[in-house]
């Protein structure tokens, strides 16, 4: 069982990233927008979500690997 978990782990860490960083690519292009059609509030929106999807995406990177670490030492 905890082999199987373990491999879980390592398959969803290796793959985390993914969400985050279409998250933080579609809101770079919603603040390039919001600057060349110059509305300022999407260049604020964009700016301030492409921070959170930073910050959601190492919180789930440290999560899984706290997961990880603790499942190889109950190993």
């Amino acid at each position: 069982m905890n082999e199987s978990k373990i491999a879980r782990l390592e398959i969803s860490r290796r793959y985390a990233w993914l969400g985050p960083a279409l998250g933080v690519v579609a809101m770079v292009a919603l603040f390039v927008y919001g600057a060349v059609a110059h509305f300022p509030a999407l260049m604020v929106i964009g700016g301030t979500l492409a921070v959170a999807l930073i910050a959601l995406g190492a919180s789930v990177t440290v999560s899984l690997d706290r997961q990880l670490a603790q499942a190889r030492a109950e190993r």
